[in-house]
């Protein structure tokens, strides 16, 4: 089973960040062909809503402020105390997920919805390419999901 890690930094946008958590969890192949570790950062939270939020929707499964919401998917909630900035709190997320020998490193804005195979095209993509040490990213749809923002690529 593959290993994917995925950080994702919430600045002051706790309801945006659960939209981007339960698209994660609703992933085609989650289960059958990887599974998911995902460093959420906080750098912005004023009441800590999202933690919370975690508390009570995951607790009989959580330890450490790290959440298990199934089998195959966990959640690290990393609150520093201070704005880290984006670099500093994604390189934060890419430390904590070391521990966990991630195949592929997946970077999302936690504004971002997941369209469902999104993880299987990506994967699958690199796979067929044979991509090594690469970025790819997925086509970016706008807001109202009818027009390209940014088409994807390797680079």
């Amino acid at each position: 089973m593959i290993n994917v890690g995925i950080v994702s930094l919430n600045y002051f946008s706790d309801k945006k960040t659960i939209c981007l958590i339960n698209s994660l969890i609703d992933l085609e192949g989650l289960g059958d062909k990887f599974k998911i570790n995902i460093a959420i950062i906080d750098n912005g939270s004023a009441d800590q809503y999202l933690l919370n939020y975690l508390k009570k929707k995951y607790q009989s499964k959580a330890t450490n402020n790290v959440f298990s919401p199934n089998l195959f998917l966990s959640i690290q909630y990393f609150f520093p105390g201070s704005n880290l900035g984006f670099s500093v709190g994604c390189n934060k997320g890419h430390e904590l997920l070391k521990l966990e020998k991630p195949d592929f490193l997946f970077f999302v804005n936690n504004d971002a919805i997941l369209a469902k195979n999104c993880l299987l095209e990506l994967i699958d993509n690199h796979n067929e390419n044979m991509v090594k040490d690469r970025i790819l990213s997925p086509n970016i749809l706008t807001t109202n999901g009818k027009s390209t923002w940014f088409d994807g690529g390797i680079y």
